[in-house]
């Protein structure tokens, strides 16, 4: 009786976290927005309840992904890149042609830097100079504490063609590496994408 009352207060929760969570969708390259149906909490909490006593397991939307000495959790309908120099690129899936910027989660390594303010000063010189971006700016600058590192973080915007781009970093150096842990989404959707993106870096674990 206690188990059955444990599984019944676990699927209220999740129908009640699934109902209330925005499913957005940022397709490249158009943007739309998918909000769950208040309406249907009621049904969606009963046939949860159903399923979960029939010992039905409720599917985990989030893959997690792990390298060099990163793993974490990302959406699991994104799509993984390999690129020279990161451990790993996740995108949000294409759905249209039509041209637009996708919410991407990167990890990037740096064997050429140890020391975090000059690796800092490296990176804004980077963005700052590169012919890509145009109107770069540096919104955001602080010392913060990330998985009991000292780390920096960063909040920049800037245009890809026509694009205007948000972007978060947060770097921290271990085992005499850098590791730059970065966001990017367009300017106007980085703020509902931020429930998403928070997930993925919290699930980051480093590995010493």
């Amino acid at each position: 009786m206690q188990y059955k009352n444990q599984l019944l207060t676990r699927a209220k929760k999740i129908g009640q976290q699934l109902c209330s969570r925005k499913a957005l969708l940022f397709i490249a390259p158009a943007v739309s927005n998918n909000y769950n149906n208040m309406k249907k909490y009621k049904l969606i909490g009963l046939l949860l309840v159903a399923v979960t006593l029939l010992g039905f397991k409720q599917t985990d939307p989030y893959s997690k992904i792990s390298k060099h000495n990163v793993s974490l959790e990302y959406p699991s309908n994104w799509d993984k890149m390999d690129a020279p120099g990161y451990a790993f690129i996740l995108k949000e899936r294409a759905t249209s042609d039509q041209p637009s910027v996708l919410t991407n989660f990167a990890v990037e390594i740096d064997e050429n830097y140890n020391n975090l303010k000059e690796y800092s000063t490296f990176w804004k010189n980077k963005m700052s100079k590169n012919e890509y971006l145009s109107n770069w700016k540096l919104t955001s600058e602080n010392k913060i504490k990330y998985k009991s590192y000292k780390a920096k973080e960063f909040i920049c915007t800037y245009e890809v063609d026509s694009f205007k781009v948000k972007t978060r970093v947060i770097i921290v150096v271990v085992n005499d590496e850098i590791i730059n842990l970065n966001t990017t989404s367009s300017l106007e959707s980085f703020k509902n994408k931020k429930e998403i993106t928070d997930r993925i870096y919290n699930s980051v674990k480093i590995i010493k």
